[in-house]
């Protein structure tokens, strides 16, 4: 683990991504406010993204799943009443554990999917970003050359956590979208909660599954789309 700007990363990251954000932009303030250059991905996506979506709407609780090293729910925690945070590989975890210590508003969790139970995940050689429990990822034919170690996590239903006042739910899971949708129906059911979410391939499961749930897809930036009711 290393830190930079105040946050607390793997010591072996090597994603462009990651690292422009980290250094440009400090834990625990409004980066989301300031002007920047377009390079920084996580700041354009929720300054652009997903602030508007929000601004009139209630900020009671909110889900973010797939929450890596907390770049989006420094953001949430410093809008939203009650964060949960979900992040299944471990040593990620441990920098999210670390990154969002100071928000009592914040509760982390392992992984979210169908059911209650272990689950292989494979993690990725200075690419957290595409930390997956999906073998065989695309991504590690993308980048035959990066070492994977596969380890173990955990994963709950997030209906198992019976939230409610929730508004708003951010999921960027790698492919494991419909499961992740399946353990969360009760919930956006009885909550109806705004839902951002990546889909690299199956938008169409997602798509389907939300439609029948009352949801219509609102907008989207590349594969990030915005679900209501």
């Amino acid at each position: 683990m290393k830190k930079i700007n105040g946050w607390s990363i793997s010591s072996d990251e090597m994603s462009p991504t990651f690292l422009d954000f980290v250094s440009n932009n400090k834990l625990n303030t409004k980066w989301w406010m300031e002007k920047c250059k377009p390079k920084y991905f996580f700041t354009n996506f929720f300054r652009d993204f997903i602030y508007p979506e929000i601004t009139h709407s209630p900020k009671r609780t909110c889900i973010d799943v797939g929450a890596s090293y907390g770049f989006v729910t420094d953001a949430l925690a410093q809008i939203y009443s009650n964060v949960h945070a979900f992040e299944v590989c471990p040593s990620t975890r441990d920098c999210l554990i670390e990154n969002m210590k100071d928000y009592e508003n914040v509760n982390i969790h392992h992984g979210a999917g169908s059911e209650n139970k272990n689950i292989n995940v494979w993690q990725y050689e200075g690419y957290s970003g595409h930390n997956s429990v999906i073998e065989n990822d695309p991504f590690s034919k993308i980048h035959p050359t990066h070492m994977i170690t596969k380890t173990t996590g955990k994963i709950k239903t997030i209906d198992s956590l019976n939230i409610t006042n929730l508004d708003l739910i951010k999921i960027d899971v790698e492919r494991y979208e419909i499961e992740v949708l399946e353990g969360a129906k009760k919930t956006l059911l009885k909550n109806s909660p705004i839902v951002i979410i990546e889909c690299l391939e199956n938008l169409s499961d997602v798509e389907y599954f939300l439609t029948h749930l009352g949801y219509h897809r609102k907008k989207h930036q590349f594969d990030d789309h915005i679900f209501i009711k």
